[in-house]
């Protein structure tokens, strides 16, 4: 083992993007350092090697981005080096891939939006917005079923919450599982957000009235009547024009 760390750090990189095994960092204190402190171009190397160990089909960059994006590594850096490794050439600006078609699509896995809270030190929304920027694909917000979306209410993270929702996140999915979420929450802030649509256009004076994301079913009146959110049932039935069920009233409320 001695012989293995009196290796120069850039010999260990090649030996890692060569083995491409994952137990190399965890052999000893010493390689678990060197390895934690790899530039984002040797990280992504390492997860493009992964990718066509695993397969001999040829992958486009969005496919191989939404892969990259289940490592804890893939930070913006990292995002950054795949485009470089992927598409060398830069494009000429009056040339945009795919223009008049519909781009690739990045699926954004489960394992962003897991560990989310209100104010979180890992907040993903720094990489969100650099992969929105990127004109060579489009975000899949609403994969898993809304498990994105869901998981931001459930954390109470607005600034998240925006985001996907101004990239086309569908509160509806799951049976409305994400409007619930915020009923159970007793947050008309959040029922709002879900529900109404903001007019981002920048003209001045009275803003338009957009379509509502979703139209409130007397479903989720009875979920607001029966966790006791006497704004948010005001809401829905004054302003929404969704009167409860008989069977509604009848359901006893949750304690406060």
């Amino acid at each position: 083992m001695s012989t293995l760390h009196g290796l120069p750090v850039e010999l260990l990189y090649h030996i890692h993007l060569f083995a491409l095994s994952p137990h190399l960092p965890c052999v000893s204190r010493r390689l678990h350092a060197i390895f934690s402190a790899t530039p984002p171009t040797i990280r992504a190397r390492y997860i493009v090697a992964l990718q066509r160990n695993s397969t001999t089909a040829q992958i486009g960059l969005a496919q191989l981005v939404t892969r990259a994006l289940c490592f804890p590594m893939c930070k913006i850096e990292v995002v950054q080096a795949l485009h470089r490794i992927a598409e060398p050439r830069p494009r000429p600006t009056d040339d945009l891939p795919y223009a008049g078609m519909n781009p690739p699509r990045v699926i954004l896995p489960k394992c962003i939006f897991r560990s989310l809270s209100p104010t979180s030190p890992s907040d993903p929304l720094p990489l969100l917005h650099h992969l929105s920027n990127q004109p060579c694909y489009k975000l899949d917000v609403n994969h898993h079923s809304g498990y994105a979306l869901t998981k931001a209410v459930y954390a109470t993270n607005y600034p998240i919450i925006r985001f996907l929702l101004q990239h086309g996140a569908h509160p509806q999915l799951k049976d409305c599982m994400a409007i619930r979420i915020a009923i159970n929450k007793r947050s008309l802030e959040l029922v709002k957000m879900l529900v109404e649509r903001d007019d981002e256009s920048p003209t001045l004076g009275k803003r338009r009235r957009l379509a509502d994301r979703v139209v409130i079913t007397k479903e989720l009146v009875a979920e607001a009547i029966r966790v006791d959110a006497r704004d948010i049932v005001n809401y829905f039935v004054k302003e929404k024009g969704c009167a409860p069920g008989i069977s509604a009233l009848k359901t006893p409320t949750s304690p406060s």
